[in-house]
């Protein structure tokens, strides 16, 4: 087994920084994309026919296909709380030597969404 991965994370906590590293980034880009779609004349329904049985299928878009086909986009996990967990996987990739290229921006996508926004970072 590897070296632990931080003092402060145990394993369980890595292997749930992981999984919710790929939850986390499957909101944003699914609506960019399902956006994209929808300007190019495709509705929900058919997005999601093909996203549910193509090379990206995923249970976490099959579970939240309901809900998105009839317009429903309540939160499951609130915007804090993304910008927590994006944080300390920040954090946890700084740590490990990983430069975590696609998460950290993500950090900053849902910091702007969320009104703060680091003083040392450029907009």
């Amino acid at each position: 087994m590897p070296p632990h991965p931080s003092p402060h994370i145990g394993w369980i906590g890595v292997g749930k920084m992981v999984v919710n590293t790929l939850v986390g980034a499957t909101a944003p880009i699914l609506g960019e994309a399902m956006l994209l779609g929808t300007r190019g004349g495709l509705t929900a329904a058919q997005m999601l026919e093909v996203l549910t049985q193509s090379a990206v299928a995923s249970p976490r878009i099959g579970y939240k296909r309901g809900a998105i086909e009839a317009g429903d986009f309540s939160p499951a996990f609130t915007l804090q709380e993304m910008v927590k967990d994006f944080a300390l996987i920040s954090d946890a990739g700084r740590q490990a030597g990983v430069a975590m290229f696609v998460a950290n921006p993500i950090l900053q996508h849902f910091l702007r969404a969320s009104g703060v926004w680091l003083a040392d970072s450029s907009p």
